[in-house]
């Protein structure tokens, strides 16, 4: 992915994402960001690079959807199934 291994993306990502969000909120699991994070790693169909100018935009919306609850939402909650096309 990004023509890059799975570890220097991770580290690509999550340095970049340091001048974002506080460091200390990022890395400590449980939290808004590490989770928008973590989502960005893990489990985003999408596989945004670290340098796509839209990169920023996409952690600070996984933040805010995780920040608020978004898995409870009634309307425009994430998929049961994130590799099933039909469900995203």
């Amino acid at each position: 992915i990004c023509g890059m291994s799975r570890d220097d993306r991770r580290f690509a990502i999550t340095d970049t994402l340091k001048t974002v969000s506080d460091p200390i909120k990022l890395l400590t699991n449980g939290t808004a960001q590490n989770t928008a994070l973590e989502w960005l790693l893990e489990f985003d169909t999408y596989n945004i690079c670290p340098d796509n100018p839209k990169f920023v935009q996409r952690y600070i919306m996984a933040v805010f959807y995780f920040s608020t609850g978004g898995g409870s939402w009634n309307e425009c909650n994430a998929p049961s199934n994130f590799s099933d096309p039909i469900n995203i």
